[in-house]
């Protein structure tokens, strides 16, 4: 699926690029795994949509995309991606959503178990994520955490859950989270809509799974398993001849930035300060930079051999 959705110059750099990528994330692939974790599921869904939508199957890829929301709630913010590209998607994800979350579960527990289970599953993940008020309810400062919530509170909060010290009053903590958040995802939005090469496609999908990475309240260190994904992205834009070589300097700086910090979770100390947070963080701010900037390549855009439709 990778091979297809995200463009190489050709598919023996696309292999060799795949290789190393996930050799690189190897540790925290086995990690989740070893974790008995799912996200790894969520992921392969949700690549599985991402490819139906390029390949103009809009039904399926909203069945699989609401699929990759059961695993993981986070990832809605592709939604945002798929109704920029396709307006009528939302109509799709729409009656897929029904499906996925009323109708079928509905055949095997019941509709009347199946709301209670729905109305739990909103109280218990999508109001603590999306509409609380309290931000002694959305703090999280366990090491293993290393969303924007949980940094933000680690440099300003300190002691446990309903107990905390703050440095700077609790209102003013939710909105410096709030207020990021928002900047995040409408830059994020604003680098999708404006750009329309090919080449960077990959690097789009890498912006919009660090947001499912970093903006949920919580998210341990092993969902960074998805790293393969981004360094593959990252990797087979910078094998384009035709990127200036500055840029891929550039990138090349922001994966090692990023590999040294999905390195550190070895370190409690680091954990405790975030450090893989931060920087995924610089990774997202280099990726959009590189997105905003006027011509993608030297020639403004790339007729590319390999990659756009997944056949040389």
């Amino acid at each position: 699926m990778l091979l297809k959705l995200i463009p190489s110059p050709s598919r023996e750099i696309g292999c060799r690029n795949l290789k190393l990528s996930f050799l690189l994330a190897l540790p925290l692939i086995g990690y989740e795994l070893a974790n008995c974790q799912n996200k790894i599921l969520a992921l392969f869904f949700m690549l599985a949509a991402l490819l139906t939508f390029k390949e103009n199957r809009v039904f399926l890829s909203a069945l699989l995309f609401s699929l990759a929301l059961t695993v993981y709630v986070p990832l809605v913010f592709f939604l945002l991606y798929f109704i920029i590209r396709k307006k009528e998607f939302i109509v799709s994800f729409v009656i897929a959503a029904l499906v996925v979350f009323i109708v079928i579960p509905s055949l095997f527990f019941g509709l009347e178990f199946n709301n209670f289970l729905l109305r739990e599953w909103f109280v218990r993940t999508l109001k603590p994520f999306s509409l609380t008020t309290s931000y002694e309810s959305y703090i999280d400062l366990r090491a293993s955490s290393q969303s924007l919530p949980s940094a933000v509170g680690k440099l300003f909060a300190f002691g446990k859950t309903w107990q905390f010290t703050y440095l700077l009053p609790p209102v003013v903590l939710h909105f410096i989270i709030r207020i990021s958040t928002a900047l995040i995802v409408f830059f994020s939005l604003l680098t999708t809509w404006r750009n329309r090469k090919e080449v960077s496609k990959g690097l789009e999908y890498a912006i919009f799974l660090i947001l499912a990475l970093i903006l949920p309240q919580y998210c341990i260190y092993y969902t960074w398993a998805w790293l393969f994904v981004i360094y593959f992205a990252a990797f087979n834009y910078i094998s384009y001849p035709d990127v200036p070589e500055e840029r891929k300097a550039f990138l090349r700086a922001l994966t090692l930035i990023l590999i040294i910090g999905s390195y550190s979770i070895a370190v409690r100390f680091l954990n405790n300060i975030s450090v893989l947070f931060w920087t995924t963080l610089i990774f997202w701010l280099g990726a959009v930079a590189v997105l905003m900037s006027p011509g993608t390549t030297r020639r403004g855009g790339l007729n590319l051999p390999y990659g756009s439709n997944g056949e040389a």
